[in-house]
């Protein structure tokens, strides 16, 4: 009942505060977190290329990395600091939504072991004991927490880490570039530009 809501708010140190119904304007610093969240969820969203049914995964994720992003309001530490008096951890965060692959023991003998999945987030909330990560598993449509999965290595990654082939030409030998060398209009066999 209401009474037993302002017991609870006058219990717990709550100032109740009303506002005129339909200023959204009033509720400043809310307003403007939620509008914060919401644009963080769409570009997350948009960059990964996920589902837009994952949106309630997107904001829940927007707001962790909201919860742990150092603030000037409170001096320069995240709310998770301010709340906890711990320094949040950040080794295990991934890109929202990079791919990656969970281990499948029970798949039968001639299926891959490992199903193809993406990372939404850490499953570390209060309450939760998993220590695991959300992944929303695409061939199953479902969102699951693991923790036996492995990162898929990006386009990126794997340019990084694998040395160039011999065979082509380092940047020092390479032929410069003439105009009659941009010509499209007929294109060598083997070039990257060449139709086949």
């Amino acid at each position: 009942s209401g009474e037993k809501f302002l017991s609870l708010l006058q219990r717990e140190g709550i100032h109740e505060r009303k506002t005129t119904h339909d200023t959204p304007a009033h509720n400043g610093v809310a307003e403007r977190r939620n509008r914060s969240l919401l644009e963080l969820c769409r570009a997350m969203l948009h960059d990964s290329g996920l589902p837009q049914f994952l949106w309630a995964e997107a904001v829940s994720h927007a707001a962790w990395l909201m919860n742990r992003t150092p603030t000037r309001s409170l001096g320069g530490l995240s709310p998770f600091e301010a709340l906890t008096g711990e320094t949040p951890m950040l080794s295990e965060l991934l890109p929202f939504g990079q791919k990656v692959f969970v281990h499948a023991p029970n798949a039968p003998k001639t299926r891959s072991r490992a199903m193809p999945g993406h990372w939404l987030g850490l499953d570390d909330h209060p309450g939760s004991s998993s220590n695991g990560a959300r992944l929303y598993l695409p061939g199953a449509r479902r969102v699951a927490i693991e923790r036996s999965f492995v990162v898929a290595p990006t386009v990126l990654a794997r340019a990084i880490m694998q040395p160039p082939e011999s065979t082509s030409p380092s940047v020092t030998q390479m032929a410069p570039l003439s105009p009659s060398s941009l010509s499209l209009s007929s294109p060598t066999p083997g070039h990257p530009h060449s139709h086949s």
